[in-house]
């Protein structure tokens, strides 16, 4: 009967809402908050002041002033660093950036073009593969002037699919030490290729070479003492093959031996369109003869069994005359290939000549160049 009781007074008790059960326990934090701060006021506080100062963690006020300069530091390096870093991507960007322009405007300085030019002195004759073998005179132009890439240079490269051309600007042009055949003007030129540093007007290119190959065998009969020299061009509606030149040859000795052989070449007059005589010099002659300096000739035979024949020391039956006939373009230096480079190059920048240096090569390939000497 008495648990009967109890159970129902326990059920009569009032029940706690939610609000309730959270206000306890907010006030117990606050309380436990509140005990809390003061046991460790009571534990930190050594020096009884009621607060908890630096003195009471034992820390001093160097420390912290040392503690705020050390960081001080620590920012003041992160800064330079990053500072640092900038600044090196930024040289980063204006050199490949430099590096780009150099690519796309092809600046040249002195030096790489004093460079060359002692490669090329050590190359052999003809010196038709020269890096610059084709030389274009410029004015200077806003794009390079401006650009940091260009300070300082000579002139600029152009590349094209067969051959580079050194643009070169007019204003230094003078000063590099290159002969530019006739006059230094706004044209393109290209390399003598038995010369060195110097370069001829295409324009005036062929007709420079034969006038420089005529006076070289006259100065050739006027050293070996010759009478009489003639040189004649006789061009040919075919090409002149080296097995078709045969030159018609007259020796006499002094001790009036004689040979005479006359093999025209082979080919009949008709095929012959033009024929120019070049010189006809008449000289008083001597007998001492002496050892011509031979520039475009150096590689011809005949030219050089000449010289020795008169220049022989014991002086046995001297040659008296003889006439030569000559491939013409043989003693001139650019090859077929070559011209139609030279061509290409002068397509490739739009540039128009009066004929082709494919012409003028062909051309030279049917002329013969007969040279006749008395002494």
């Amino acid at each position: 009967m008495s648990n009967s009781n109890e159970t129902a007074k326990k059920e009569k008790k009032p029940k706690k809402s939610l609000r309730d059960i959270a206000k306890n326990v907010e006030k117990a934090a606050a309380d436990v908050a509140e005990k809390s701060q003061e046991f460790i006021k009571e534990t930190l506080d050594r020096n009884d002041d009621g607060k908890i100062s630096i003195e009471d963690l034992g820390i001093e006020k160097q420390d912290i002033i040392d503690a705020k300069e050390k960081a001080q530091r620590f920012a003041d390096k992160t800064r330079e660093g990053i500072k640092e870093k900038v600044k090196k991507m930024d040289e980063n960007r204006s050199e490949a950036k430099l590096e780009r322009d150099r690519k796309t405007l092809r600046p040249v300085f002195v030096e790489d073009f004093l460079a060359n030019n002692e490669i090329n002195n050590l190359a052999t004759t003809p010196n038709t593969d020269a890096r610059y073998s084709m030389i274009r005179i410029v004015e200077r132009d806003k794009k390079r002037e401006e650009n940091i890439a260009c300070r300082g240079a000579i002139g600029y490269l152009t590349v094209t699919k067969e051959l580079d051309v050194l643009n070169i600007y007019v204003d230094v042009a003078k000063s590099l030490g290159i002969r530019f055949l006739p006059t230094i003007e706004n044209e393109v030129y290209y390399t003598d290729p038995f010369k060195e540093n110097v370069y001829v007007n295409l324009e005036e290119y062929f007709n420079y070479l034969k006038k420089a190959r005529i006076s070289e065998l006259e100065m050739v009969a006027s050293d070996l003492g010759a009478k009489t020299v003639k040189i004649v061009f006789k061009e040919y509606s075919s090409t002149v093959s080296a097995r078709k030149m045969q030159a018609k040859t007259k020796m006499t000795g002094k001790m009036k031996n004689s040979a005479d052989t006359s093999v025209d070449i082979e080919s009949n007059s008709s095929d012959m369109s033009n024929m120019e005589i070049a010189a006809d010099i008449s000289f008083s002659g001597h007998d001492n003869p002496r050892i011509p300096k031979l520039v475009y000739f150096k590689g011809e035979s005949d030219i050089l069994q000449l010289i020795k024949m008169r220049t022989d020391p014991e002086k046995k039956n001297r040659i008296v005359s003889k006439t030569y006939a000559l491939r013409y373009n043989k003693s001139s230096g650019i090859s077929q290939k070559m011209a139609n480079q030279i061509d290409a190059a002068l397509t490739g920048m739009s540039l128009k000549q009066s004929a082709t240096f494919s012409n003028e090569v062909k051309r030279e390939t049917r002329t013969v160049l007969e040279y006749h000497i008395e002494f």
